[in-house]
């Protein structure tokens, strides 16, 4: 038995959020006899994945009960929606693909005299590093830059 039912399950790990070392996709599988927590951290370690709150909960697994499920995680950019996904794939259940780690940026200009100082502040989800979130959009600007010439 399991004390969440699949729409939450879901829901569960929508808000879980996840980094995937390269391009490309990993699948996890979760195999859990009960009684025992699901949590991100149990999405964790395989494939190159990493989770930015291990401790969030997935799943409860009672006495008993037992839980199999394969987590399909991909990288990407942006946001997609469910009703954006061309394939349909059976047995599958798609959530929402949230591809933007940081959580806020922030430019502060300082002058002194003759002299100005940037700040830039940037906050992630913990899936990537603010100093590889400010890395990966400059590389992305200096594309499109290129893309105009």
């Amino acid at each position: 038995m399991l004390v969440e039912d699949a729409g939450q399950i879901v829901e569960n790990l929508g808000q879980v959020r996840v980094g995937l070392s390269g391009a490309g996709v990993a699948r996890v599988a979760v195999n859990v006899d009960g009684p025992r927590t699901v949590t991100a951290a149990d999405l964790a370690g395989e494939s190159g994945v990493t989770v930015a709150d291990p401790a969030r909960v997935i799943a409860t697994v009672e006495t008993g009960g037992r839980l199999e499920m394969t987590v399909e995680i991909s990288s990407g950019a942006g946001f997609e929606t469910v009703q954006d996904l061309q394939e349909e794939r059976p047995g599958w259940i798609e959530i929402d693909r949230k591809y933007a780690p940081v959580r806020q940026a922030a430019i502060q200009v300082d002058e002194e005299g003759e002299e100005a100082f940037l700040t830039l502040t940037v906050t992630t989800d913990g899936t990537v590093s603010p100093e590889e979130a400010t890395a990966q959009a400059a590389a992305a600007l200096e594309l499109q830059e290129a893309g105009r010439e």
